[in-house]
């Protein structure tokens, strides 16, 4: 199908053999057949007494969404559809308009569930693999194979075309590019095509409420995607600046140690409380300094416990008010042959601790009366800083970013689910 030199645009009319119709060729010189919209005969117009190829029985009639003679300007080029075809592959259904451009040639718009795609013919893909192939250094991937029947046709065409035409199709997308190879029995032939919107081809023809795309096209651009990145670079900057955040803040930490004291646990007024608590002689920590104003507080604790628990009711007590500041503490260790379960030690923050002399007050209780004499530890620490704020932040950053990521993925998902090289099943499926 070699295109023909273009030349100065000449209109030429005939009347059909088969019905009579008007008919008007636009590529003069160039096409080679028309299919008549009226009877559906398929007319030699490079025969100068205009033969019939081909009667058409049936009247089954398709009506293109872009009239025949329609003309339009895409890419800043005006064009007249000459040409429309329908063809389908085991019951998919797709359309093809041929447009024409004396000076500029032919170009094609494809529509499929609502989208389409405007191509050009090139000559040559250097760079052909069986999964992949690259056009002008951009690179583009298998998307479906599938075998196209010419079920209807009308127009006319630079090439001999009839119902019942059949080729080879090989799609491969780049979004929003796709390169199409068309193989027939005498040639094989490239198009490059991109994306347009319907909106752009009903301001181009002065059409009016073309059908609305159905679900994913196959070169559709993802408007996930460009949003993705802008997640991606937010998500970015923001971990940075967290980073630097916690950072600083590390550095301005006071991370002071103002108290740490080992207590043994009282045996003088030894008393349980039911059968399994054992409640100790309450004890009572040297007084200490609390520098830091309305910072945190940082309480650990440590006892050399062996298949046993104890509990610290620990209070903070204020030297010149009184007033005390609860900062319980659990420990719990047991050990058998085959499990271990506790620690030994804990540790865990207050907030909001006002400065001031203080000193601790601390009721100790254990599961066991053989805990008596046992050393427990307690450490205060003040103004640290806190790594579980940035976990937290990370991964509140992480959210949009996930979310963002499963609705582009899903949209892809989408798009390969109507094309026969899905990467997204498995042999199983």
């Amino acid at each position: 199908m070699k295109e023909k030199k273009l030349f100065k645009p000449v209109l030429k009319s005939f009347n059909c053999g088969s019905c009579g119709a008007t008919l008007n060729i636009t590529a003069v010189g160039i096409s080679i057949t028309m299919a008549c919209p009226s009877c559906h005969s398929l007319i030699d117009i490079k025969d100068p007494n205009y033969k019939i190829l081909k009667k058409v029985s049936e009247k089954s009639h398709v009506t293109p969404l872009i009239p025949i003679g329609s003309k339009g300007k895409i890419s800043g080029k005006n064009y007249q559809c000459i040409g429309f075809l329908q063809k389908q592959d085991q019951g998919y259904y797709w359309v093809e308009y041929l447009l024409f451009n004396p000076y500029h040639g032919f170009r094609w718009l494809t529509e499929s569930d609502g989208h389409w795609t405007f191509f050009k013919r090139v000559r040559t893909i250097s760079d052909i693999g069986y999964q992949y192939i690259t056009y002008k250094g951009k690179k583009f991937r298998i998307f479906n194979r599938s075998q196209g029947k010419v079920i209807y046709v009308e127009g006319e065409f630079y090439w001999r075309v009839k119902v019942g035409d059949t080729s080879y199709l090989s799609d491969y997308i780049s979004p929003p590019y796709m390169a199409s190879l068309e193989k027939s029995a005498d040639e094989k032939i490239w198009t490059i095509g991109s994306y347009i919107d319907r909106k752009r081809i009903e301001e181009a023809f002065k059409l009016k409420n073309l059908p609305e795309p159905m679900g994913v096209g196959a070169n559709q651009p993802s408007p996930i995607k460009n949003h993705l990145k802008n997640v991606s670079r937010l998500f970015v900057s923001s971990l940075v600046c967290c980073f630097l955040i916690f950072l600083f803040r590390s550095i301005l930490a006071g991370n002071e140690t103002i108290f740490k004291q080992t207590f043994p646990l009282q045996t003088k007024s030894l008393s349980s409380i039911g059968a399994f608590k054992v409640k100790h002689d309450l004890v009572k920590s040297e007084t200490f300094t609390v520098h830091a104003d309305k910072k945190n507080l940082q309480v650990s604790a440590f006892a050399g416990l062996n298949n046993s628990w104890l509990e610290l009711d620990i209070l903070l007590v204020d030297v010149n008010t009184g007033k005390g500041i609860p900062l319980p503490t659990y420990l719990e260790y047991f050990k058998g042959y085959d499990y271990e379960e506790g620690s030994r030690s804990k540790s865990w923050i207050k907030n909001y601790i006002p400065k001031g002399e203080y000193y601790l007050s601390i009721i100790p209780m254990s599961d066991n009366k053989k805990n008596n004499g046992l050393m427990f530890e307690v450490k205060l620490t003040s103004d640290v800083t806190r790594g579980t704020n940035f976990l937290i932040t990370l991964a509140f950053l992480f959210i949009p970013f996930i979310i963002t990521g499963l609705r582009s993925r899903k949209f892809e998902v989408d798009r390969w689910g109507n094309g026969s090289e899905n990467p997204y099943t498995t042999q199983y499926d």
